[in-house]
C-alpha cells in the first residue's frame, strides 16, 4: 500500500479513513488521493468520490470485455517492464521516437479508440501496481530522435493533441498519485515546446516528480544511475535490465503472438 510517511499524513489518513469508510478501499488508495489533494480531507473526499461514481458509471466498462486494440496502437506505442526498484516499485521504459510520428493513427481512428486504449492499460497496470508497498512507479523516457520536424509534424494535428490532453486527464483524476519519478531523457528544445502544451493539465505534484534532461549523456546517465539499481536499467544505458514488451502483460502476449518485436534489438541498441 502507499505508505503514510510523516506525522501529518498518518493522522490525515486516520481521519479519512472513517470518513470514507463505506467505500471499502485499501488503505493506500486513500492515502494517495489525499496526497493528491494535499491532504485536505473536504478535497480528497470530492476527488475520490467522483472517482467511484465514474468507474461505477462511465462508458469504457461495457466495452471492456470484448474490445481489442489495433494491432497498430501496441506495435507502435511502444512500453517496456524493467523490472523493480529497490522498494518495489515498477520501472518502465519508453522511446518516444518509436511513438513518432502517430499523427496518421489519429487521423485513421477514433478518440474513442485512444482512449479506450489508454484506459485498458491503466487499469490493468493499476491492478499490479496497487499490489506494491508503495503503489507507485518510475519511468524512463527516452526523447532521442524528438526533434523539430516530427514534433511540428504531430501538433497539426489538434485532433490527437486534444486526445493526450484528455487522457492525461483521465489518468490524474483516477489514478492519482501513482507516479514516483520520470526521468525525461535526451530532451531537444523542440519537445519543450510540445510538453508545454500538456504542462497547464499536469498537476504540480507530477511536476515536482519530474526530472527533464537534455542530450548531456553524462547528465541524465548519471541521474538514473543514482536513483536506480542497474538492474532495472535498460541496457543501452550501461545496466543490466531484460525488458518486457507491456502489452504482452495487458493483453496476453499479443506481442510475441504477432511476432513483430525484435526484443534483442530493444535491450541491446534501441
Amino acid at each position: 500500500m502507499a505508505l503514510a510517511k510523516t506525522p501529518q499524513e498518518i493522522f490525515a489518513l486516520q481521519s479519512f479513513m472513517k470518513v470514507v469508510e463505506d467505500l471499502e478501499l485499501d488503505q493506500g488508495t486513500i492515502m494517495r488521493f489525499l496526497r493528491a489533494r494535499n491532504l485536505d480531507l473536504t478535497k480528497a473526499e470530492a476527488m475520490l468520490r467522483a472517482h467511484i461514481s465514474w468507474r461505477k458509471s462511465n462508458i469504457f466498462e461495457p466495452a471492456l470485455s470484448g474490445w481489442k486494440p489495433p494491432k497498430e496502437f501496441m506495435l507502435k506505442f511502444e512500453c517496456f517492464h524493467c523490472g523493480f526498484d529497490k522498494d518495489g516499485r515498477s520501472v518502465f521504459y519508453i522511446s518516444f521516437d518509436n511513438w513518432m510520428p502517430s499523427r496518421e493513427l489519429f487521423e485513421k481512428f477514433e478518440s474513442f479508440d485512444f482512449m479506450l486504449f489508454a484506459y485498458k492499460t491503466f487499469l490493468i497496470l493499476y491492478e499490479d501496481i496497487v499490489k506494491s508497498q508503495h503503489q507507485q512507479v518510475v519511468a524512463i523516457l527516452d526523447n532521442e530522435g524528438v526533434g523539430f520536424t516530427k514534433i511540428f509534424h504531430e501538433i497539426q494535428q489538434w485532433t490527437g493533441v486534444q486526445t493526450l490532453i484528455d487522457i492525461w486527464q483521465l489518468y490524474e483524476a483516477n489514478f492519482p498519485e501513482t507516479l514516483h519519478k520520470a526521468f525525461f531523457i535526451n530532451t531537444a528544445r523542440a519537445f519543450m515546446w510540445g510538453f508545454n502544451l500538456l504542462k497547464p493539465f499536469v498537476a504540480k505534484q507530477t511536476l515536482s516528480k519530474i526530472s527533464i534532461f537534455g542530450t548531456e549523456e553524462e547528465k541524465w546517465k548519471s541521474a538514473i544511475h543514482e536513483f536506480l539499481p542497474e538492474n532495472v536499467i535498460p541496457q543501452k544505458f550501461g545496466g543490466s535490465a531484460e525488458l518486457s514488451h507491456v502489452y504482452d502483460l495487458v493483453y496476453d502476449g499479443a506481442i510475441r503472438k504477432m511476432a513483430k518485436i525484435d526484443h534483442s534489438r530493444i535491450n541491446n541498441n534501441s
